[in-house]
């Protein structure tokens, strides 16, 4: 979806994490996958580099998703580690300080390279939340021993529109 040198493309990442160019959907995986492999930041706003070229990306919940989680248990059923593996295929180790629930209780850690927010899919959100403890009012999970609060912010866990 190159075209010609110099025309910025408008790309837009939906709630589902479908992506969109100029309107029309990108259906080839493969291609979305390269796109969302391609995200970053640059000035404060999403971007993403497309055959040499920068075009802006905007989105209407995060940029990145979580599809599933790969729970490590070790001796006695603790967790040891997770693993998550984001809906462009990648697999990378839960970053469990940034894990966050907004105001409609959806589920955000960060993930990626650059880190970028990343929206947990239903089925993931349920398979981490068996790992859930509650004290007192606060919310968290023990992973390697550690207790990681599950902060909540007041705005969306949004990556960040154009």
């Amino acid at each position: 979806m190159s075209g010609a040198p110099g025309r910025t493309y408008q790309y837009f990442i939906d709630r589902e994490g479908d992506w969109w160019c100029e309107g029309w959907p990108v259906d080839d995986h493969d291609l979305r996958d390269q796109l969302s492999r391609s995200l970053f930041r640059r000035a404060g706003r999403l971007a993403l580099r497309c055959e040499g070229e920068v075009h802006p990306v905007a989105v209407e919940v995060a940029p990145l998703f979580v599809r599933d989680v790969d729970p490590v248990a070790g001796d006695g059923g603790a967790l040891v580690s997770i693993e998550v593996t984001l809906l462009d295929g990648r697999r990378e180790a839960l970053r469990p300080g940034t894990l966050r629930a907004d105001e409609q209780e959806r589920l955000f850690c960060d993930a990626g390279e650059p880190p970028l927010p990343a929206l947990f899919f239903r089925p993931a959100y349920y398979r981490l939340m068996r790992y859930l403890e509650e004290d007192d009012g606060r919310y968290f999970v023990r992973i390697g021993g550690r207790d990681w609060t599950i902060r909540h912010e007041r705005a969306s866990g949004r990556g960040g529109s154009t």
